[in-house]
Order: structure tokens, then sequence, then C-alpha cells
């Protein structure tokens, strides 16, 4: 591993990037549809980059979505770079890891420089870190010590097959992914994968989560085949109204809400409001909600949005009050509604158990 502290007067070669991330990185889409991607990156000297479909889904990374960067003329740097937003502070977490895949020789140099983005204006401090490859046509994962460098930067370059001039060839290509600031070194017990056993793509063997878990959307497995198909049409029957099967048909099969996660893959007991959960079924489906609390008004109609409008008939119900507040605790096939009657005695929990019903009673069903 080879290390170095510049502070030099160079002329520059970068130019600043647009917007700013931080690390980990791993180049996925995340729930609010945020991926980092080469509006993110900063090409300089013959370096090009870009985001694609991982082309070798193999070994420690099977994730979607990868960076790439082709090496063509230049200089001996010739790379790509991103702004963090915040600086890199290597008190705790000494090392940068990444998974690197290439055709370049075994022994290839790998080089990350960490700088100021005001460089222009400070002689170019930065600290680099030199790693090399151990392999060629596989993942690996490069480990980079940054022990010894300040908390004074938080732009990173980086810089494959450093100190020779690429050639736009196979092996002046490399493809990286999961960027991660950690306080562990790469060791052959380190696996790293998904770790959330409901994901697509869950590792039993990974020990080290790397953010590349990959859920399941409604009404489709992992294949991205529909659950409930009858007539083989490709169009799931929860959507596919000219199958022959009835809506209420589908909405009536029993679907069993078996827990709900964060998207940090945390088990939650609780939906908060205005809080987004995964909502795990029984039937294998996988739906991201966001908790709404609802009033009713003076004609006594909820305001719901996620399923119907339903409205409640006082003359239906067995307990006596105006419904105020209403809350999803149930998913597909299964809607319920859990709210609070209140009156002059204080107030009765209510649960309204199917979405084409007007009546309340006590009680969880």
């Amino acid at each position: 591993m080879k290390k170095a502290l510049y502070i030099t007067l160079l002329t520059p070669f970068f130019t600043f990037a647009q917007f700013e991330v931080n690390l980990p990185i791993d180049f996925e889409m995340s729930d609010d549809l945020f991926q980092v991607d080469s509006t993110y990156f900063t090409d300089f000297n013959g370096g090009s980059f870009s985001v694609i479909n991982n082309p070798f889904q193999i070994g420690i990374n099977t994730s979607k979505w990868v960076g790439k960067i082709v090496r063509d003329g230049g200089d001996i740097w010739a790379g790509s770079k991103v702004q963090l937003n915040d600086n890199l502070n290597f008190a705790q977490n000494d090392f940068i890891t990444l998974k690197i895949y290439t055709q370049a020789p075994v022994g290839t140099q790998v080089r990350l420089k960490i700088e100021d983005p005001n460089y222009i204006d400070m002689g170019d401090p930065c600290f680099e870190v030199d790693a090399w490859t151990t392999v060629s046509n596989e993942w690996e994962t490069l480990t980079f010590d940054f022990t010894d460098s300040p908390p004074l930067y938080n732009n990173i370059a980086f810089m494959f097959d450093f100190d020779v001039i690429g050639d736009g060839s196979e092996e002046s290509t490399f493809y990286f992914d999961d960027i991660v600031h950690t306080n562990n070194s790469s060791t052959t017990n380190d696996i790293y994968g998904c770790t959330y056993v409901i994901a697509c793509n869950y590792n039993e063997e990974a020990n080290i989560d790397d953010g590349s878990c990959v859920f399941q959307e409604p009404n489709y497995d992992c294949d991205g085949n529909c659950i409930n198909d009858i007539d083989s049409d490709g169009v799931c029957d929860e959507v596919d109204y000219d199958d022959g099967i009835g809506i209420q048909e589908v909405s009536n099969e029993h679907v069993t809400l078996i827990k709900m996660i964060d998207i940090l893959g945390r088990r939650q007991k609780e939906h908060k409001n205005g809080t987004l959960l995964f909502y795990i079924y029984n039937n294998g489906t996988v739906e991201k909600i966001i908790e709404d609390i609802v009033c009713v008004d003076q004609k006594n109609e909820i305001k719901f949005t996620n399923i119907a409008d339903l409205k409640f008939d006082e003359k239906n119900s067995n307990v006596q009050g105006k419904l105020t507040i209403a809350k999803v605790i149930h998913g597909p096939g299964d809607p319920r509604l859990e709210g609070t009657l209140c009156d002059d005695t204080g107030s009765i929990p209510v649960h309204l158990w199917r979405a084409n019903a007007t009546k309340f009673s006590n009680g969880s069903n």
C-alpha cells in the first residue's frame, strides 16, 4: 500500500462537480428515485465515467448498477471524480474500500486521490493512496488505507491503471461499485453482500451489508413474473380487468401482513404518520406504504386516497360517536382502517375490516 501527502503547485486538470453526495456509493436507485449517476461525476484528462447495468453479476457483486470508467488517451492520471457533501474524517474509519472488475492484468495500479474542491486557490492539497489488483476477469474488493490523511478533503478522484495512458480497450475499462468508508480493511473473512433475508439477492454468506439489496415489486416475484396471472397474459390478476376473474375474487384472497421494515431493513412494530415502510405479506409481495392519518368532516366522510373513499354510517354501527381519525393497518386483499370514535365519555377504538363495508365494530375484526 502506497500513501503520500502532497501539497504542490500544479496546473489544475479537474472541473468542479455539479452535485454532492456522501459515502457509501452503490449506484443503485433509492426509494425516492435518487441515483448517483454521471451527473455527479466530473471526468478529467481522458477518463469517461458512466453508470450502467452490471454486465458481470457474479461473485461478490450481483447488484444491478455499477460505475464504469474508460480511459482513452489523455494523461497517465486520466479518470473521474466525485465531490462529497462532507469532509472525509479518518479518525475512526481509516479505510475506503471498493469493488472492481477489469480485464486488465493482475497487478494493475489503482489510485484514489482525495482533495479539497478549492485546491486551485490552495496549491492542490491532497492525499493519495495506491492499491493493486490481484485478479482479472472477476470482482474483488480493494482497500485503501487513509489512516494518515487529515480530515480536510471531500473530493475523491478515481484513477485506474495509474501511470499508463489508456487506449479505450477492454484492458483500459474498469467497472467499480460499493465505495465504502469503513474501519475494517477487506480480508478473507469479509464478505460483502445483501444481508436482508427478504431481499431477492439475499446472500447467506455475507457478513457485511453493502447496500445492494433488491426487493420484488408488488404483485411480482423476484424474476419480474406475476405471482397471480391466471390467463398468462403477462398482466397480473390484481390489475388485469378482462381475465375472467372478478375484482372481488382477487381481493377476497386472504393475505396476511408478516412484518413491516424501514428502508434500512429494520423491523418496525408501529407505522408512524408520514414515514415510509415496506409491508411484507405471506404471498411474497412487498408494498411500499407511507402512513396517512385522515379526519372525517361533518358529513362523516373519510378523506382517504390509498384504497377508496369510505363512508361512516352511524345507523349501522353498534357504538355511538363520530369517527375522527383513521389509518391503514393492513394492506392488499385485506385493507383495514383503524380509527377512534369520540363521544362525551371518551374514545373507543374501532376497525373497518372490508374496503367496501360501511359498518364499524368494537374489537379487531
